[in-house]
């Protein structure tokens, strides 16, 4: 029954169909055919059949208790797919965080960075600047490295929930496990077998895309920013200004660049080494 194919809504459909076909049944010649013209269904249930016991046990006796594993496996699905949710917020968070903080490593304060500090930053006024607005490199620095912060502690609060998330995933399981036990239910464990290997690399799939997709949000929000900041060059003046913000912005596109190689590079390295992982286990 564990990790079983079927949704929540067909396994109680199923469940109903077999305990009310089995209960029509008035020889035990009749029930031992019902019961191997089913096996496919017993293993997309998860549950073991193999004789009457089993099943009067299963469909007439502890039906509800069957019922009730399904409730708490659906209930550990919803569960997990909040953790992976939460998991895959954090990351992009992370993320986030990584890259204001390898710009400001790298590239330091551009002019764009000191209009934005004129602008949003910290403000004091310039003597002898007739009243000019503007901003100490230091100041706007300070808010960047203060949202790198507030980005840190909202990827660490969704890890934590996607912690939660996964507990609450894990005891819905073990009850629903108990569940079974106490009503003397056997899972069925080949088809448990059957299936782990493909669960795994069902969640490992699924990892490996939010990843993908948290990295790829990251890119294209790279890039939109980057087609802004050309178009404001490109509405410019001619003369040294429009030259510096161009060079500028040509060598933020080239430590982007560098630095989507490198973690391109890290992912490969990691995918050849999963991937030897797994031909070793096969």
């Amino acid at each position: 029954m564990e990790k079983n194919n079927g949704s929540y809504g067909s396994n109680i459909l199923s469940v109903k169909k077999l305990s009310s076909e089995w209960k029509k049944l008035s020889s035990q010649k009749e029930q031992l055919q019902w019961i191997n013209d089913n096996k496919t269904e017993f293993d997309k249930l998860g549950i073991s059949i193999n004789g009457v016991k089993d099943a009067e046990n299963a469909f007439v006796k502890n039906t509800s208790a069957i019922i009730e594993a399904f409730k708490l496996r659906a209930k550990a699905t919803a569960a997990q797919k909040l953790a992976a949710d939460e998991y895959e917020k954090a990351l992009v968070k992370r993320n986030e965080a990584e890259t204001k903080q390898n710009k400001l490593e790298e590239e330091g304060p551009t002019a764009v960075d000191r209009l934005k500090a004129a602008i949003y930053g910290r403000r004091k006024i310039v003597p002898g600047a007739q009243g000019t607005i503007g901003a100490t490199v230091t100041d706007y620095e300070q808010s960047v490295r203060d949202n790198i912060k507030s980005l840190n502690s909202e990827a660490d609060a969704a890890e934590k929930a996607g912690d939660a998330y996964f507990d609450l995933a894990a005891g819905y399981e073990k009850a629903a496990k108990s569940e079974l036990d106490k009503s003397g239910i056997e899972e069925s464990h080949k088809k448990v077998n059957d299936n782990t290997n493909k669960i795994t690399n069902q969640q490992s799939r699924i990892v490996e895309i939010e990843r993908k997709n948290a990295t790829d949000r990251i890119r294209q929000q790279e890039d939109l920013e980057n087609k802004v900041a050309q178009s404001r060059i490109d509405a410019m003046d001619e003369g040294f200004e429009k030259e510096k913000a161009q060079m500028e912005l040509n060598h933020k596109k080239e430590l982007q660049e560098i630095g989507r190689q490198r973690q391109d590079y890290i992912n490969a390295i990691i995918q050849m080494e999963k991937e030897a992982f797994d031909a070793k286990g096969s």
